[in-house]
């Protein structure tokens, strides 16, 4: 998402992060990734609960392999993982939601790496 930035911005997409972790951690989550987008702290989760995202994910979605190739891709990038002080079973998801408020494009998140594509996102943005 990062590096997709200046595409973004040209669409005129504003992007935020929202975390489960508290203020600091998500500064330093971030800060870490050079994330260009203003990042939030939700350690209560009440984004989460208001978006219905799963916060028990069973281990089989936790552990699927295909999680396992993402981090590994990650810790190539050099992307630092930290010790899981929240809920490895808090799953994520993705929402673009136009000036109205209104959810134009959802994508619930099977496993945590299951981040949909830059192209994918911009075909929808597309369609609106």
């Amino acid at each position: 998402m990062r590096d997709a930035h200046p595409e973004l911005d040209r669409r005129r997409i504003a992007v935020a992060v929202v975390t489960f972790g508290d203020i600091e951690a998500t500064r330093r989550f971030c800060a870490a990734r050079h994330v260009p987008f203003p990042c939030y702290s939700d350690p209560e989760r009440r984004a989460y609960d208001a978006f219905a995202l799963e916060r028990h994910a069973g281990w089989h979605r936790v552990l699927d392999p295909r999680q396992a190739g993402a981090t590994l891709r990650a810790l190539r990038a050099g992307h630092p993982m930290y010790k899981a002080r929240q809920s490895v079973r808090q799953m994520p998801g993705t929402f673009l939601i136009d000036t109205d408020g209104e959810v134009r494009y959802e994508h619930r998140n099977r496993f945590p790496a299951d981040n949909p594509s830059i192209e994918e996102l911009v075909a929808a943005v597309d369609h609106l």
